[in-house]
């Protein structure tokens, strides 16, 4: 019995020092990066897909674009013209949530120059669109 006492009581001693070290250490530690984490420019030790331009971002595992639809005005009605592309305007990592709402922005520079995203989602720096409130189909005018 008296050797189980002494041979527990060394195990935890041993438990105790080592999650002390471990305790002192983890503050002072470097954040440990993979491949995964770096953007495409490599300039970056963790990926912020917000922060990459549009010909950064690579759809994949990390991030993915955020597209729209330019927003025309035709006969003075704003409207959205189906038969064209989106485009990309922006990146977005794959773990943010997207409202499903229709969405009208524009960039926080140029707020006239306004755009029609999918979902709550839009680019960075993006805000609302300048008197803009409800957009039609460009066909229907």
């Amino acid at each position: 019995m008296r050797l189980f006492n002494i041979v527990f009581v060394g195990l935890m001693a041993t438990v105790a020092a080592c999650s002390a070290t471990d305790d002192a250490n983890k503050d002072s530690q470097e954040p440990v990066t993979t491949d995964s984490d770096t953007s495409t420019t490599g300039n970056t030790t963790s990926l912020q897909c917000e922060e990459l331009s549009v010909e950064q971002c690579l759809d994949g595992l990390e991030c993915h674009h955020i597209s729209g639809r330019e927003i025309h005005n035709k006969e003075t009605v704003p409207c959205v013209d189906w038969s064209q592309e989106s485009v990309a305007k922006g990146c977005l990592s794959n773990d943010m949530g997207c409202g499903d709402a229709e969405t009208y922005a524009a960039p926080s520079d140029d707020p006239s120059d306004c755009w029609w995203f999918p979902s709550t989602c839009v680019p960075t720096g993006w805000g609302a669109c300048e008197n803009i409130m409800m957009v039609s189909e460009c066909d229907d005018i």
